[in-house]
C-alpha cells in the first residue's frame, strides 16, 4: 500500500515499533501466491484475481518471481472442473486431486522483505513507536493517516470490532514430499533448501504467543496428509491476525 501511493506521487512515512518489518503475524521463511478461483460470477473472486496479477506485476519489476511455482488447491474432482470452466490453463487446471494453479507458488519472504525495503529507502523507520500525541499531530496537520497494527492494540482510542486470531506453523524438513505448494484447509509451502513451512491453527481470541504440543502434533499428522513421509521439526512459531 505505502509503495502503491509513493508511486502515485504521495509523500509517504512508515513507522515499524518492531526492529524490522513483517516479524510478527507471520514472521516464517515462506509466503504463499495463491491465484484465487471460485463459482463462476463471484465478484470477491474476480477482485482478487485483478489483485493477483498487479502483485505479479510487482514482484517482477523488483526482480522476484515464485520458487518453486505453481499451487495444487486439494479440492473434489467435480467441483475442481466446475470452477476451471471458461478459464484459460496458464490460470487453472483440473485434475483428480483439485485444481493446478499454474501462476501461483512461494515466494522468499527475506528476499520480498529486502527488495521492498530498498525500493521504500528512507521512508521505512523501524524502532519506532507512535504515540496518541504523534497521531494528533499529524491528523491537525492534514495528514492521512493508515493504523496497521495488526492484533496490537491501536494507539488511539477507538472500538473498531476486531480478534485476534491465533496461528501456529511448523518448518519441518522434508526428505520425500511434495515439490509446489498444496493447499487446502491450511498450507504446505516447500522452500529452497529442500524443507518446508507447515500452517496453520486457527484459534479466535486467543494471544498466547507460546507454541504448543497439540498445535504441533496437528501440523505434523497435517504435513503428512500433504504428503510429506516422515516430517521432522526444525522450527516453529505464532502469530496474531486480526479479523
Amino acid at each position: 500500500t505505502a509503495d502503491a501511493l509513493r508511486r502515485a506521487g504521495l509523500a509517504v512515512r512508515i513507522y515499524e515499533q518492531a526492529p524490522r518489518p513483517a516479524n510478527a503475524a507471520s514472521r516464517h521463511r515462506a509466503v504463499l501466491l495463491h491465484p484465487p478461483v471460485g463459482p463462476e460470477g463471484d465478484l470477491d473472486v474476480a477482485l482478487k484475481q485483478h489483485a493477483l496479477l498487479a502483485a505479479l506485476r510487482q514482484l517482477r519489476a523488483l526482480g522476484l518471481a515464485p520458487r518453486p511455482t505453481g499451487v495444487l488447491q486439494r479440492l473434489p474432482a467435480e467441483q475442481a472442473a466446475a470452477w476451471t470452466e471458461g478459464l484459460p490453463e496458464t490460470w487453472a487446471q483440473a485434475r483428480a486431486e483439485g485444481l493446478w494453479l499454474p501462476m501461483g507458488g512461494v515466494l522468499d519472504a527475506a528476499a520480498l522483505q529486502a527488495a521492498l525495503s530498498q525500493r521504500l529507502g528512507g521512508v521505512l523507520q523501524c524502532g519506532v513507536r507512535v504515540s496518541p500525541a504523534d497521531l494528533e499531530a499529524w491528523i491537525a496537520a492534514g495528514d492521512a493517516v493508515v493504523l496497521a497494527s495488526g492484533a496490537a492494540p491501536l494507539p488511539v482510542d477507538i472500538a473498531l470490532p476486531l480478534r485476534a486470531l491465533r496461528g501456529q506453523w511448523a518448518q519441518i524438513a522434508v526428505h520425500d514430499g511434495p515439490r509446489s505448494a498444496v493447499v487446502d484447509d491450511g498450507y504446505l509451502l516447500p522452500l529452497a533448501d529442500g524443507g518446508a513451512v507447515v500452517g496453520s491453527t486457527h484459534a479466535i481470541d486467543d494471544r498466547d504467543l507460546t507454541p504448543r504440543e497439540a498445535d504441533r502434533e496437528r501440523l505434523l499428522a497435517k504435513a503428512a496428509r500433504l504428503g510429506v513421509a516422515e516430517p521432522r521439526l526444525i522450527a516453529e512459531g505464532v502469530g496474531l491476525r486480526s479479523v
